[in-house]
Order: C-alpha cells, then structure tokens, then sequence
C-alpha cells in the first residue's frame, strides 16, 4: 500500500490488503470501503503486537524498562512504519484513519504503560502515577526516533544495540516523571 497514493490501488490490491479475496470483493464493498478495511487490518496488527506484553511481577523500574523495550520493537516493526507512512501522507484524506490511531494505538499504550507501572507500585506498597501526558509523549518521542527515519530514502533499521540504548534512554525518563501521590513523610 506504500508504493503507490491509495487512490490509485487496484481493487484487486486493496483485496490483498484488506485479506479478502478478489471476488469477494466483485459485488461487496466499494472501492472507499475497501481502503479502510485494507488500513483497518493493518491497525489491527500493529494494536495485536502491542497489546502482546505480558507484565512480570518485578520492580517499577524493571517493569518500565520491560515495557519500553516491548514498544520499541512495536515502533520499528515493518507494519508500524506503514502505519505511520499513511498516517502522514493520507491522514487529512481519511480523518478517521488519525481516530484509530488515537483509539487502537496511542490510548492503549498509554493505558496499558499506567495500569503496568501503577500494578508494579502497587507490590511494593505505593500509588505510582506519570506526570501530565508523559506516556503520550513517551511514544511520540520513540516515534520520532525509531519509526520516522525509518521514512527517509535509504534509511537503515537501527541496530539492536541502538535499540537497547533508546530503550534505556526512555525508560530512565519514564522512571524520573513518576510519583506517588500518597506519599508523605512523617515529621520527627
């Protein structure tokens, strides 16, 4: 779908995107339909690796760390970058592909990098909380890092210990914005 604007797709393409076949698609839905259902199928795939991390009984600290690195083999993944490639080159034609961005992408990481950190606080006996929208900038900023370039002619895949050290990187931010908003101390 990357090669070519999604308007000048054959139908016989999107039914290939979309996993339909050609006839399927001979007397069903039309050629704008078959568009969202091809981009659809492939949200669905970057949400299901997302979605995939299992979280680890261990510390606020591991537990970040274990979520970033899961996020950057999500935003470097092949999938996430077409994603990306057609959310900036198609996003003002379909408004609703940016909706299920926001819904299937950016609000269950955030979700799921909260529920993570505040279960792993929760173990060791504190309330813990990011500061503002620091996940939502968490993954804007691995975007900007790992997906983006990969945009650029020519562009390489970074390395895997280019990876661990964004992956490090990261997770020491995500680690200093968080707090616990019941923690107070006891005057002497």
């Amino acid at each position: 779908m990357l090669e070519r604007p999604l308007t000048e797709l054959t139908v016989k393409e999107l039914a290939e995107s979309s996993g339909l076949s050609f006839w399927a698609t001979y007397r069903g839905p039309t050629r704008t339909q078959l568009i969202r259902i091809a981009i659809l199928e492939l949200v669905k795939e970057v949400s299901e690796h997302l979605q995939e991390f299992r979280e680890q009984e261990s510390t606020v600290h591991e537990t970040i760390r274990a979520y970033v690195e899961h996020i950057v083999d999500v935003v470097s993944s092949s999938k996430y970058v077409e994603l990306a490639y057609l959310l900036i080159r198609d996003g003002r034609t379909y408004p609703w592909l940016k909706e299920e961005y926001e819904e299937q992408i950016v609000q269950p990481f955030c979700r799921k990098l909260e529920e993570a950190v505040r279960s792993a606080g929760v173990r060791y006996g504190a309330w813990i909380c990011f500061k503002d929208d620091v996940p939502r900038r968490t993954l804007r900023k691995l975007e900007s890092v790992l997906t983006l370039p990969l945009l650029l002619p020519g562009a390489e895949a970074p390395s895997e210990a280019e990876r661990q050290e964004v992956a490090l990187h990261i997770s020491r931010q995500l680690m200093s914005a968080t707090y616990a908003p019941n923690f107070s101390l006891v005057a002497a």
